[in-house]
């Protein structure tokens, strides 16, 4: 890399580290707001709370690096041509292919900055956040350090499971007792949302009832609940695909493949551009393999080339309508 190339990097590099800090702040900032709520509640306490927001922030810089490279890309360029630095460059000699190869270079250090963060300490890091948030609001549950959790509501037994493909079968199962204290029915769920204070939606439902003559067994693939739980106790048994890494992203996938589950949020998740994600919607898709190879990985060449592209594009067009 020659005396210009750094040069430019460093540019770059500076802006958008100054447009990633104002976001994370920003970020930071709202998340904490929105935790403010909570404190007080069981042990979750400011030192919790300050402690939530600190182990996102390598999660929210994985999520802001992408407009930070656009703005800073922008910025950076633009401060260039204020200063004629572009023209000099130009005068020099330097090709408009040689400074898109320069700024290039910047979106592949950002690019590497953000795989490097977003395949190690920010999935692992925001998981663990979650779990302590989730402890600490639910102390007067008593959670298990395990991951797996046995509590009763009304006349279902409900045990939340935490665990990915090989690490185990996360979810939620449902055991209806009758008044006998008989299972009346069998029930898993993959995931679990909230529509309200008690409405819940189940995500890869699939029930097995007992009758006195036979036993039925259904699916769907959502499926509505009324429960009294806690939404951050039910929250745990969600498998959330932006706090898993690629493999174990990739593995969950296969998990639930395997299973004849419903992987079509994880596949989306991990689908690349020129894959129909959108068909992904309707349940009788067989889900092709193409989509489980990356739109992770499609996302670093969209950072380099997208935003990088496009603002040094951008702002040499604008400096050969001055010339």
């Amino acid at each position: 890399m020659n005396v210009l190339a750094r040069y430019i990097v460093a540019a770059i590099v500076r802006n958008v580290t100054l447009v990633l800090f104002v976001l994370v702040t920003v970020t930071t900032l709202f998340l904490f707001v929105s935790q403010i709520d909570d404190i007080g509640e069981a042990n979750f306490g400011i030192r919790e709370a300050i402690l939530f927001v600190v182990l996102r922030i390598p999660r929210a810089i994985v999520e802001s690096l992408p407009a930070a490279t656009l703005l800073g890309s922008l910025l950076g360029l633009g401060h260039l041509a204020t200063q004629s630095e572009l023209i000099a460059m130009r005068a020099a000699g330097v090709s408009k292919l040689q400074l898109l190869a320069h700024v290039g270079l910047a979106g592949i250090l950002l690019a590497g900055v953000m795989v490097a963060l977003g395949e190690s300490i920010a999935p692992s890091l925001g998981s663990y956040a979650r779990e302590m948030r989730g402890e600490a609001l639910l102390d007067d549950i008593a959670i298990a350090d395990g991951r797996s959790t046995w509590f009763k509501d009304e006349g279902v037994i409900v045990n939340v499971r935490r665990g990915i493909g090989s690490e185990g079968d996360g979810g939620l199962y449902l055991y209806e007792i009758d008044a006998d204290r008989g299972i009346e029915a069998v029930a898993h769920a993959d995931t679990v949302e909230s529509q309200g204070s008690s409405s819940w939606t189940l995500s890869g439902y699939a029930e097995t009832r007992f009758a006195d003559d036979r036993i039925s067994a259904s699916q769907q693939r959502r499926s509505a609940h009324e429960f009294s739980f806690n939404a951050e106790l039910l929250g745990l048994s969600e498998v959330r695909h932006d706090l898993l890494d690629t493999p174990a992203l990739q593995r969950y996938i296969a998990f639930l493949q395997d299973n004849d589950r419903d992987a079509s949020r994880y596949l989306i998740a991990y689908c690349p551009p020129d894959c129909d994600c959108f068909a992904l919607e309707d349940e009788d898709v067989d889900y092709s393999q193409e989509c489980a190879q990356g739109r992770r990985r499609c996302n670093g060449r969209a950072l380099g080339a997208g935003g990088m592209g496009s603002g040094a594009g951008h702002k040499l067009q604008e400096h050969s309508k001055k010339r």
